[in-house]
């Protein structure tokens, strides 16, 4: 479902990228010009650019004063202050005045922002102390040599989640970069948490990707690089959805994003009750899910937490309701088709497909979309076939048909699981269960399969 069905290159996954400043942006001054020609084109793809940084803001624009001709909000002290272009606001009370006074009293400098305290991270013990003998409700948090006291529950993760909000964008379309101790919570917070070369040993160790250069220069050659393009897909260890296990007890994982995937097998197979827990794995995730249920046979999914299901015999929503929920609630959808004929069925979903696909490419919402008995929608001239390109990701596709696919439909496929049956198929790959991935030979008797292979591993 592209909104360019004539072209194979789909749109970028991420729709935003939240960046740390120093030692990461900048070291000590300003951005270099090669950095901030970066941040424009990357704002040019239509990516948004967030700032989350430990520093004040005063102190933050003392080196850095047309931050905001760069980046569409900053995230200062550490997650606590939100600064949009009309203006900023405090995400947490500020920390006791007393414990400044306190630790001045001991002969310890502290800069004092609007809700944080900082010091040299040499003084964390009698910060601590004082911390204690206040009785008060903080977080110590370390930033290379500098020590931060924050709120409780105030961590960089928590102030790109206020940014995201008002963004209306999901943490699962954002990367992240950073370089110290307290960017840990910001990487694990994104979908992709990216690491500076200089980044102290604990990030390196816990990010997804480690970059070939430090800072600016690292920065740069990462925003002008082909993940950020859409032209290449990385897939986190830590954001994979569990199939089942193979007759040796290993694992059978596949990435959770930036795939598509056929589930198929005989009538009766199973294939929807696997589709259905792959689906519910990707809801736990918080991924935004919309599915397409022609049978009524996920309306169970309702059960999860930020699940709608829509139609009934009243009648499904309009289809601009249907993709503003989407992108409203960044929850997820199961439109119920049961109560409809094949032909109105067939007309909604032509009206709904390209408002969803409108929506994805703004916002990248949803993340998924499940569409059971595919070979109705997607067959050649189907509902829906116009709008599936190659390029496009983010597709489970369940039919015991799967001959009947469009073209566009079998070329775009990363992963295929084939059923076999029984009571648990999908959950136990046995001797008659088997995950083949995308090849340019023919995995399933009847129809052959052309197109690409991405590299994934089970």
């Amino acid at each position: 479902m592209s909104p360019d069905p004539d072209t194979d290159a789909g749109s970028p996954y991420f729709k935003a990228v939240a960046i740390d400043f120093d030692g990461t942006l900048a070291e000590g001054g300003p951005p270099a010009a090669s950095v901030l020609a970066a941040l424009r084109s990357a704002r040019s793809l239509g990516l948004r650019l967030l700032l989350v940084t430990g520093r004040t803001l005063p102190d933050l624009w003392r080196v850095f004063p047309d931050v905001q001709a760069y980046f569409d909000l900053t995230v200062a002290e550490n997650g606590a202050i939100l600064r949009a272009r009309e203006g900023h606001r405090q995400l947490a009370r500020p920390v006791d005045p007393q414990l400044a006074e306190a630790l001045q009293a001991r002969g310890i400098p502290v800069q004092a922002g609007e809700v944080i305290i900082a010091c040299d991270a040499r003084h964390d013990g009698a910060v601590f102390d004082e911390i204690r003998r206040l009785d008060l409700d903080c977080q110590l948090v370390r930033n290379r040599r500098a020590l931060m006291v924050v709120p409780a529950g105030v961590t960089k993760a928590s102030g790109l989640g206020a940014g995201l909000r008002e963004l209306g964008l999901s943490a699962h379309s954002v990367i992240a970069i950073g370089d110290a101790e307290n960017d840990l919570t910001l990487l694990e917070a994104s979908e992709l948490g990216v690491a500076v070369a200089n980044a102290v040993p604990v990030l390196r160790q816990h990010a997804d990707m480690v970059l070939d250069q430090v800072d600016g220069a690292g920065v740069t050659a990462f925003l002008e690089g082909p993940i950020v393009r859409g032209k290449q897909s990385i897939h986190p260890d830590r954001w994979r959805i569990r199939l089942g296990m193979f007759d040796d007890g290993e694992l059978a994982t596949l990435p959770s994003s930036q795939i598509n995937i056929l589930v198929t097998g005989a009538s009766q197979s199973g294939k929807s009750y696997l589709a259905g827990l792959i689906t519910e794995q990707l809801i736990r995730l918080r991924y935004s899910v919309l599915v397409i249920d022609p049978e009524g046979d996920h309306v169970r999914l309702g059960e999860l937490p930020d699940v709608l299901v829509v139609g009934d015999r009243e009648g499904l929503p309009p289809p601009e309701r249907l993709a503003n929920l989407l992108g409203l609630r960044l929850g997820s959808v199961v439109a119920d088709l049961s109560f409809l004929s094949r032909e109105d069925a067939n007309r909604y979903l032509r009206d709904v497909a390209p408002l969803v696909e409108r929506q994805r490419l703004q916002k990248g919402v949803p993340h998924w979309v499940v569409i059971d008995e595919a070979h109705g929608a997607l067959a050649a001239g189907g509902a829906v076939a116009q709008y599936l390109a190659p390029g496009a990701t983010g597709y489970l596709l369940v039919t015991y048909r799967p001959w009947e696919l469009s073209t566009k439909a079998l070329g775009g496929l990363d992963a295929m699981i084939a059923v076999a049956g029984g009571q648990q198929s999908g959950i136990i790959f046995g001797d008659q269960r088997q995950v083949l991935f995308h090849r340019d030979d023919s995995p399933f008797a009847g129809f052959e399969v052309e197109g690409r292979k991405r590299g994934l591993e089970l």
